[in-house]
Parts: structure tokens; sequence; C-alpha cells
């Protein structure tokens, strides 16, 4: 699906348009440890790249990875400037113009992985230690920001998230 979701935006974007298709697109690799989520997720990038360099002639990176628990940082205003940081690179990638061997530019998407995704959301079970809101914070800002350099880049992004928790 993900893979084909690309494809349909290089060969056929008049059809989702026409259509009124959502351009964010969501999906969560769940699995244990050693379960092929990672080795999965990286297939999936290999065949995107494979998919632009056939029709654009070079292989231009359309994927961005990171880890969830990278944005957490002790120092007061750190973790938001990495965030911030963060949402700006994915900005700059979003707006490299690519082009098809003809000339014409691709609304191209992008490929978004946030392994672990569990360390952005707060521990099941009620809030022991009352430290709620600051993953509540944390969320919410990466979530802001993404949303502005998604409205920003103006292409669609397609999120890929894996975590080795099934609750």
């Amino acid at each position: 699906r993900i893979v084909n979701h690309f494809r349909d935006a290089i060969e056929h974007p008049e059809w989702l348009k026409a259509l009124g298709s959502r351009d964010r697109k969501s999906y969560l690799f769940i699995g244990g440890t050693g379960g092929g989520k990672t080795y999965h997720i990286k297939l999936i990038a290999t065949e995107v790249h494979d998919l632009i360099e056939e029709h654009c002639g070079v292989r231009h990176s359309r994927y961005v990875q990171c880890d969830a628990s990278q944005f957490w940082d002790p120092y007061f205003g750190a973790t938001e400037q990495k965030i911030n940081a963060w949402a700006k690179k994915l900005e700059k990638l979003g707006s490299q113009k690519v082009k098809d061997r003809d000339g014409n530019e691709l609304a191209m998407p992008i490929l978004m992985v946030i392994e672990e995704c569990e360390a952005l959301f707060r521990s099941r079970g009620g809030d022991q230690h009352a430290s709620g809101h600051l993953f509540d914070r944390v969320l919410s800002l990466l979530l802001q920001k993404l949303e502005s350099a998604e409205n920003a880049i103006g292409v669609p992004i397609v999120w890929v998230c894996s975590t080795n928790r099934p609750d």
C-alpha cells in the first residue's frame, strides 16, 4: 500500500485529486523486538527509492527516520529546540523540487518513519509521578510542528510508526 501510494502520486496525481483522496496516510507496525519491523520499513524505503529513480532518472531521498526518544531532553527548552530543528529539516526536504525525466515537477510524498513511537505517549495505568502534562506538551508540540511543516511543504506525507508494545 505504501509503495502504491507513492506510485499513484507520481503516475496519477490527477486521480488522487479527482477522488478527493486524503494526502496523509498513516501506518503502525507492531511487533516484538527482532520481529522485522525496521527491516520491513527499510525494504519499503528501498522500493520507494527505486520507484523514484525509475521515474526521475535520479535517486532522490524522500525518507526521514527518527527514534521518538530522541526528542526528550532533561534541560529546560531543549526538547522544544530539538522538535523545532527536526521540523525545519522536514520542511527543507519537502521543499526540494523533484522532477521527472521530462522535467515536469512532481509533488513527491515523503516517507516519515518514527520508531519506538510509544516514547511520545504517557505511560498507561495512570500518572504515578504527576508528569503526564510533560508528555502531553511534547506530543502536542510535535504534532503542531508537523502539521505546519506539512502545510508549508505542500506535499503528502506517509507516516509509518513502529512499536514493540502491543498495548
